[in-house]
């Protein structure tokens, strides 16, 4: 089964020192938030929960609303194209940022958005390469691509 994870983080550019207290959880904003990004959806909320686990079932949309912070996890985020989430998304943040993860097929995606202007996008994969290559790189990417992380399967680590 692997791991999967999805997710929108929408806030302004402080959102990393806003988030660096762990601040309470805003229930009301957080209702907002869902009906705000799901305006079609019948929306019943759910238990109290963690947003560690972002690959909610389908039908179910995991948010949370803390100083300002939207998080989302729903199914929309997991694409193979993160430039083409729908801009209803992004749009109104000053910051957005899209990360998707299938560990199986080792697949991975971001995308960071300014002011509703894609700034970068990445989505790769061993068995499909690079996908999507857009916008100027992150310093935190250069080590992966420069060839200090090489991606290689390595055989032998399990004996059975």
């Amino acid at each position: 089964m692997g791991a999967k994870t999805w997710m929108l983080v929408l806030g302004p550019a402080d959102l990393k020192d806003r988030l660096a207290g762990y601040p309470g959880l805003d229930r009301d904003a957080s209702a907002a938030a869902a009906a705000r990004h799901f305006p079609k959806a019948k929306l019943e909320p759910l238990e109290d929960g963690s947003l560690t686990w972002t690959c909610p079932p389908d039908d179910e949309i995991h948010i949370g609303v803390f100083a300002g912070v939207t998080v989302l996890a729903a199914k929309e985020f997991g694409i193979d194209y993160p430039s083409k989430l729908a801009s209803s998304f992004v749009n109104g943040s000053e910051i957005a940022i899209l990360h998707a993860m299938h560990s199986v097929v080792d697949w991975f995606g971001y995308a960071r958005w300014h002011q509703g202007v894609l700034q970068r996008a990445l989505s790769v994969s061993p068995d499909d390469g690079v996908l999507e290559d857009i916008g100027a790189r992150a310093d935190f990417e250069e080590p992966y691509w420069n060839g200090t992380h090489p991606a290689a399967m390595s055989r032998g680590l399990l004996n059975a």
